[in-house]
């Protein structure tokens, strides 16, 4: 289920933008759709709450994919996939 922004802006424009490419890599890092859908929504929610620290627009993207992994070490961490 996508979920959208009642007052989207540039950012939360982007993270929509990105998403799909997150879904694609999260797909490939924990072979189960459930489970990347459940990555990429902790990461859009921790980018969405992180994004005063963003330095510069152009890091947008490249940004995210490191709050997805670091997102994805912390769940290996917590036997998320057991």
């Amino acid at each position: 289920m996508k979920v959208r922004l009642a007052f989207p802006n540039r950012r939360t424009k982007r993270l929509e933008k990105v998403r799909p490419r997150l879904l694609h890599v999260a797909s490939a890092w924990c072979h189960d759709r459930e489970l990347a859908e459940d990555l990429v929504q902790e990461t859009c929610l921790r980018v969405l709450k992180s994004l005063e620290y963003l330095k510069g627009e152009r890091a947008f993207e490249v940004w995210s994919f490191r709050i997805m992994a670091n997102c994805h070490e912390e769940c290996e961490g917590n036997n998320f996939h057991n």
